[in-house]
């Protein structure tokens, strides 16, 4: 009795802020503990061991629907194999993949999907497409590496919702 009790009060702030949270928020919410464990799983990690030691998770923004926005989908036709520089050592293989442009609040932007070939070449069922981006939020919230979103192929056609709430920054370390 006494057990059941103690799990009753250790897991009522868990549900009461689940409870707390819109459907979309916690839609959010799932979604980046599923980022995290995706980064913290070795096997699938695109960190290096010794960072996975480090590892507690991304830096996310607060959740804010309004910063999810309709944007048009343009498919590259020419697409050149570079090296992408990174936050580390590692520099994989990449190709432009694609531009999304959209309108957030009163300014017009544009985006670059990007394919990681390295990946795609150890796992050849990855359709994912990687979106680095800096923000005014640079200096304040993610380190100069920017922040990045995740696209799959299967989602790709003229029009594509773009969820900033969705982006991630660097790695949380302690």
């Amino acid at each position: 009795m006494i057990r059941l009790v103690l799990l009753a009060v250790m897991f009522t702030p868990i549900f009461t802020i689940a409870q707390s949270m819109s459907p979309y928020a916690l839609k959010v919410q799932n979604y980046r503990d599923s980022i995290d464990r995706i980064f913290a799983d070795s096997a699938k990690s695109i960190l290096l061991e010794e960072d996975l030691k480090l590892f507690y998770g991304l830096n996310y923004y607060n959740i804010d629907e309004s910063y999810k926005v309709k944007a048009k989908f343009r498919k590259l036709i020419f697409k050149k194999k570079f090296w992408m520089a990174t936050s580390t050592e590692r520099t994989p293989l990449y190709r432009r993949y694609g531009i999304l442009k959209f309108t957030l609040g009163d300014s017009k932007h544009k985006l670059t999907l990007y394919q990681n070939l390295d990946y795609l070449k150890k796992h050849p069922e990855y359709d994912g497409l990687f979106c680095p981006f800096i923000d005014s939020s640079k200096h304040l919230q993610s380190y100069g590496g920017g922040r990045y979103l995740d696209f799959h192929l299967k989602e790709m056609s003229k029009w594509v919702w773009v969820d900033f709430n969705l982006s991630y920054g660097q790695v949380k370390q302690t």
